[in-house]
This record gives C-alpha cells, structure tokens and sequence, in this order.
C-alpha cells in the first residue's frame, strides 16, 4: 500500500471516528431535549434570569414584607420535584409565573421565584450558584450547608450573574448530585430511548467501516435523496403507529399516562428513527468483480461494513449473464451470473445504464458467456459469438441463419 493510500486510509479513519461522536452527541441532546429550543432558550434564560417583579399581583397574593417569611412562604409552595418529572427535560429554567403556577421544582425554581418576590418587594438580595446548587442570599439570612458563598462560581443582582472561579469546589458532591439530576431522575422510557440510539450508531459505524472492495469491476450506485426522504418518511410513519399502539396500550392499564407532550415526543423520536433507518437501509452493499485464469474463473467480492465475502464461480457453470433494468431508483441495475443449477449470483450495481451495460459487455466477452438484457416487459438476448459484433453486423447475421424447421 502506497503511502497517499494509507494517509486517504487514516483520515477516512478520523473523519468516521469524528462523524461518530457527532451523532452520540447530537442524539443525547435530542433524548434529553426533544425540543432543542428549550435547551438554546435555559441558555438564554443564564444569562439574564426572568425576574418578574409582578408575580405576586399576577397570582393575587398578599405577601409581608420580610424576606425570611417570603422564603418560608415559596418552600410551603414549592414541592422539590426533579425537572425530569416536571418538564420532562434533565434541566429547565423556568419563568417566576411558571414555578408558581406548577408549584413543583428545584433550586432554580425556588430561586427565581423568591427573586421575583423580593424584587417586587423593594428588597435588597444577591444570587449565588455553585456546581450543584443555586440559591438566593439576602441580609439576615442563615448559611445553609451547600449554600456558603466560598462555593460560589456565578454571582449577581437582578438576575445579572457573574463568572468567577469559587474559593472551594467539592468535586465528589457536585458528580453525585449531576448524576442524581441528570441519570437517576431520567424516565426509565427515555433512558431505554438513548440507549437504543446509540447501539443504532454503532451499528451505523460498523456498516459505514471497512475497505472497500477492489477488482476488474466496481459497483457504482448510490439512491437518490428524494427516494431516501420518501422511505425515511415512511420508516417514521411506521415508527409513530407502533409507538402510539403501545404508549395507548400502557395508558388503558394505567402504567403510563398519555399527554400532548408525550405525543410531541413520540413524533420527534419518530422522525429521527425513520430517518436513521432509512439511511440505514439504503446503505450501498459494496461490491467488485475479478476475472481470474484468464477468464476461466470468476471472483466476486462482497462487503458491507466490517461483513466481507469472496466467492469464485467457474466460467463453466454459468449459463448467461443478465442485466436487471432499475425501478424508479429504489433499485440499481443489477448485473447477475445465472448458473446451471438453476441459482443466481449478483455480480455489480450500477446507477445509470450506460456504464451497467458496459460493464456486462466487458464481462461477457471476458468470461464468452451470453448476454441478456431484461427490459418493461421484454428482454434482449446475445449469444456469446455475437458480443464483439456491432449492431448492424449482429442483425445481418441473423437474418443470413438459416432457419430452423418448426417441429410438427
């Protein structure tokens, strides 16, 4: 192997290798988010928190005027609940209007929604948030553990938050409290969902890996995009009904409650399965043909990803070559050897006629096999002492046979 060989080889390698870590991230975020907008609008909602100084007319309430009984109000309010049960996302940073009208959440519920409280108030306060906590600190107030301000990474006034590194970091306490929140606290469904997902990629990646195959003659086809969309279409169709047959199934015996937004969701996971099968479906089976023993002999090499085969057939055996026409791109034309036990061995794909009916005429004058070219309908036959002949030389000699006595 020549060296620009093995350099095409190496990066081919990255370029696979990069494209897999891609997909595994790309298919993360979507079982966490199956709606990305919410995660690009948590980012958003960092930057500048939605303090609502109104919340407390909004809701119609009657609050004093200390900041320690405002605090003692918004946890008899809040029921602590992950946000994986309550937006049914791993993280969510809600609206003050949000947190009070659910009246579940976590720390960065509670958080926005005393803010919004004090600042309604005319109350002076301060936000503070560590890796694994957020909280709101205000004059008076006791240190909590978790909440001392030597943890703080992020800091600020009217939601306006500061980066700085913190003083302390308690590296064992913040992974046990993302695994909490991120893994423990995911839906047993959506774990099985990104698991199922990344063993497709792999899959994907053993399919796309592999040398391909080289010989006398080299499959050329690849689909066209409009049947790949119509047939991912299709695969996501197929998804969705037997999603929603199961999901209305566990609805009737009451083990999974069905909601708009697990009908949302469903159809997000359907349209990228569909798509993945599609793509999975319509990958092109490698092949090439070698004509060995001076035509005595051929060799046919297969492979599919990492999945490789070789097969000789002896020229003897075969009794024609055949061309199969393609059908409306779903399918290549089809270059196959016919046998005399009656079995048929494809040989190549090709994606345009001219160069599939090329290659059958190189290989039937290779192997001195004859030639037979199936059309709509109908089919051409050229016996093998006719290939090097052109047209106009083919029809004259058949016209110049004598003909054969019908039998009575």
């Amino acid at each position: 192997m020549s060296d620009c060989s093995r350099g095409r080889g190496a990066a081919g390698g990255r370029r696979r290798i990069l494209l897999l870590l891609v997909a595994a991230v790309v298919w993360t975020l979507l079982s966490c988010y199956p709606n990305p907008v919410v995660l690009v609008r948590n980012l958003g909602r960092y930057r500048q928190l939605p303090i609502d100084p109104e919340v407390e007319r909004k809701m119609g309430w009657d609050l004093p005027s200390r900041a320690a009984s405002i605090e003692f109000f918004v946890d008899s309010l809040l029921v602590p609940a992950p946000d994986w049960k309550t937006y049914r996302v791993p993280w969510y940073v809600p609206t003050a209007l949000e947190a009070a009208r659910t009246s579940h959440g976590d720390c960065e519920s509670k958080t926005i929604l005393l803010a919004s409280l004090l600042e309604g108030k005319g109350l002076p306060y301060e936000i503070r948030a560590s890796f694994t906590h957020i909280w709101v600190d205000y004059a008076g107030r006791r240190e909590r553990p978790g909440e001392t301000r030597e943890l703080a990474y992020l800091e600020g006034e009217q939601g306006r938050l500061r980066v700085h590194w913190p003083d302390k970091v308690e590296w064992r306490e913040a992974m046990a409290a993302q695994r909490e929140q991120l893994w423990d606290a995911m839906p047993t469904a959506r774990k099985a969902l990104w698991l199922l997902g990344l063993l497709w990629i792999g899959l994907g990646a053993a399919l796309l890996s592999g040398s391909v195959p080289e010989g006398d003659h080299t499959s050329q086809w690849r689909p066209r995009r409009r049947d790949y969309f119509w047939r991912a279409a299709g695969f996501a169709a197929l998804v969705l009904a037997l999603t929603s047959v199961v999901l209305m199934s566990l609805h009737h015996y009451g083990r999974v409650w069905w909601t708009t937004a697990g009908l949302r969701e469903a159809v997000a996971m359907s349209v990228t399965a569909g798509a993945f099968l599609a793509w999975l479906t319509m990958l092109r089976a490698r092949r090439a043909v070698t004509v060995a023993d001076g035509g005595s002999r051929l060799i046919v090499h297969s492979s599919l990803g990492l999945w490789r085969k070789e097969r000789a057939v002896e020229s003897a055996k075969i009794t024609h070559l055949e061309l199969m026409p393609s059908a409306a791109g779903y399918r290549p034309w089809t270059i196959s050897a016919a046998l005399r036990t009656g079995e048929c061995v494809r040989l190549l794909h090709y994606g345009q006629e001219l160069p599939a009916r090329a290659a059958l005429r190189s290989l039937g004058l290779s192997l001195s096999r004859p030639l037979l070219v199936r059309g709509d309908g109908g089919e051409t036959r050229t016996m093998a002492e006719e290939i090097p002949l052109s047209l106009r030389e083919r029809a004259v000699r058949r016209l110049q046979a004598p003909e054969k006595p019908r039998p009575r």
